[in-house]
């Protein structure tokens, strides 16, 4: 087929002559470097600000042997960044890192670590050395953003990144300062994004508005002005009062506590609420500072796949 010239794909052994053999490392390994350094020499100075996404996904426990590599694999391995508790905990689960970029479409894997009941402080720890390891291999990539999910674990991640809270901006955290930038006033920081996906919170957003009914003012609220949800969406529903209520009134009659369970039906949760102002205040803001502070003249929504030059 390929001689014949019907078609033009790649061998297989083409990528890895190209850039080498997988070994399975965990953490930004060596040949995560060589792509990037590959990756980076077609790729302006502008276009090579990013988003970090983290994403975790669920695998089945089990360990196997890879004979091309002499190793088993399957145990938990978070690159020696941090020591398991039991060295011999099969991982449940895989945690990903993947670099998207801001003014041009591209998705460059760059991490993966085996995990089983990830802490907030184990992950702020893995999050950390991957984005050092990135920016440190000398290959100009530049993460100006973090992405996760609206998981539990990973709010706590953030709000630890910035103190214990959910801020949508901290200091980046291979920020180096020299003695007069220490000594001027006001000082002078790197800033780093920090955003859940959007797409999650939209999700989170169209699946209570499917599972109750919401209404304002008598009015119901549907699905299909979930764009226009800020403009159309003011007042009662955005605004988690009810919580309030429930705290003053632990003690009320059966009929208060029925109306309460009834009231909160026609309230966004708290947590989808507070996903959804944090995303939007962080997605602005660093729009906002790459179209004025670093020169863009656009920035990429994640379901653009063109790239301008």
């Amino acid at each position: 087929m390929r001689k014949s010239g019907i078609i033009h794909l790649r061998c297989r052994q083409t990528p890895k002559a190209y850039t080498g053999k997988s070994t399975l490392e965990t953490g930004v390994c060596s040949l995560v470097k060589k792509r990037l350094k590959s990756e980076g020499e077609n790729l302006s100075e502008m276009e090579k600000h990013c988003s970090l996404v983290l994403e975790e996904m669920t695998i089945g426990p089990g360990e196997e042997y890879i004979p091309q590599l002499d190793k088993f694999v399957g145990k938990v391995d978070m690159g020696g960044i941090i020591d398991p508790n039991d060295s011999t905990k099969l991982a449940t689960k895989m945690l990903g890192y993947i670099l998207v970029g801001l003014s041009t479409y591209y998705k460059i894997p760059v991490a993966f670590f085996l995990v089983n009941q990830l802490t907030a402080k184990e992950q702020e720890a893995l999050t950390v050395q991957v984005i050092k390891d990135v920016e440190g291999c000398g290959c100009g990539f530049k993460i100006e953003r973090l992405v996760c999910d609206n998981l539990a674990v990973n709010t706590n991640m953030i709000k630890r990144m910035n103190g214990g809270t959910l801020h949508h901006v901290i200091r980046h955290p291979v920020q180096k300062y020299n003695e007069e930038e220490i000594s001027s006033i006001p000082l002078v920081y790197r800033l780093l994004f920090l955003s859940f996906d959007y797409c999650h919170v939209t999700k989170k957003v169209r699946n209570q508005l499917l599972e109750r009914k919401l209404e304002i003012k008598g009015n119901p609220v549907t699905g299909q002005f979930t764009v226009r949800l800020f403009e159309e969406q003011t007042g009662e529903l955005l605004t988690p009062e009810v919580d309030d209520i429930v705290k003053r009134m632990p003690d009320g009659t059966k009929e208060e506590k029925d109306a309460i369970k009834e009231a909160k039906k026609k309230f966004l949760t708290h947590e989808t609420y507070e996903a959804l102002t944090f995303t939007t205040s962080s997605t602005v803001a660093c729009i906002r500072h790459l179209l004025q502070e670093l020169g863009f003249k656009y920035v990429l929504t994640r379901c653009c796949k063109l790239t301008v030059r």
